[in-house]
């Protein structure tokens, strides 16, 4: 069977994300339907129309894809990065695949998404090798890397002989500029010789090293101040999921109003017709009277 064959047949037998969750109590059937309406009315993926609206976390979300994909999840905790590994992919291919290289093991490219896609695997296969290997991170963790100085703009400017210890520290000395597109900064390695990179983000990533050698991450004023963008955005998420529940606590009540409404309707109509078989009866015994007479 070929590849192309043998993908179609999985696709085919993978459990959909919704039912996912609806199997591990994170959804019901109607928040389903709704949610997805939303998706289709906004683009957003279902699993972020969930999160937004706070009916599963990021984590929960992560690790149904996994499930849902067969692969691996692995929890920002356990997420290290080693500079062979970066090599392998450019800042462009990485922000388009919204996919990010984090280290080599057993021979094997290992890269993070948040989702997984046919064409988002195959690509990665293509660019970096068929022997890839995928593993789901939560998004937000993802986003962190991609945003991050951990690669380059052009393909092959991190390599084995570049240094990439050294590069960090240089670049750790350099003030940067501050704008919308600040990434912080990184301090030196632990070792000269240490290739592995960590990932300093808004939500600080623990670093789990090949070596087991620990390296303290520092930030300075960028840091702090893409801290505060992050803390705005988080605000401003869940601004925007306590509107979607008052939003949906007036349509219950709404609904609550119409279904009650509508009894009432019910309980007048019930009412006439029980004062209508009254006066019928009233005439039949009137009628039945007539005749003994």
């Amino acid at each position: 069977m070929s590849s192309e064959a043998l993908a179609g047949a999985e696709a085919l037998t993978r459990v959909p994300l919704g039912q996912l969750l609806i199997q591990g109590g994170f959804l019901t059937q109607v928040q389903l339907d709704d949610a997805l309406y939303e998706g289709s009315r906004t683009g957003e993926r279902l699993g972020e129309v969930v999160v937004r609206r706070g009916l599963a976390t990021e984590d929960d979300v992560a690790k149904l894809l996994a499930e849902q994909w067969d692969l691996e999840y692995v929890e920002r905790s356990a997420i290290w990065f080693d500079g062979n590994a970066l090599a392998r992919l450019s800042r462009e291919d990485a922000q388009r695949l919204e996919a990010l290289p984090t280290r080599i093991e057993g021979g094997h490219v290992v890269v993070a998404v948040a989702e997984p896609t046919e064409q988002r695997l195959e690509a990665l296969r293509e660019l970096i090798g068929p022997e890839t290997v995928v593993i789901v991170v939560p998004k937000s963790a993802l986003d962190a890397g991609l945003r991050s100085d951990l690669l380059r703009s052009a393909r092959g400017q991190f390599s084995p002989s570049d240094g990439i210890a050294e590069q960090v520290e240089a670049e750790h000395d350099t003030e940067l500029e501050t704008d919308e597109d600040a990434e912080l900064e990184f301090p030196p390695a632990a070792e000269e010789d240490d290739e592995e990179v960590v990932l300093a983000a808004v939500t600080p990533l623990p670093v789990q090293r090949a070596e087991e050698v620990e390296m303290d991450t520092t930030m300075d004023s960028d840091a702090v101040a893409l801290l505060a963008d992050e803390a705005e955005a988080v605000a401003e998420r869940l601004a925007a999921q306590a509107a979607a529940v008052r939003q949906q606590q007036t349509e219950l009540r709404e609904r609550s109003d119409a279904y009650e409404s509508r009894i009432q309707e019910l309980e007048e109509t019930l009412e006439r017709r029980d004062e209508q078989l009254a006066r019928v009866r009233s005439q039949l015994t009137e009628l039945l009277g007539s005749f003994d007479d």
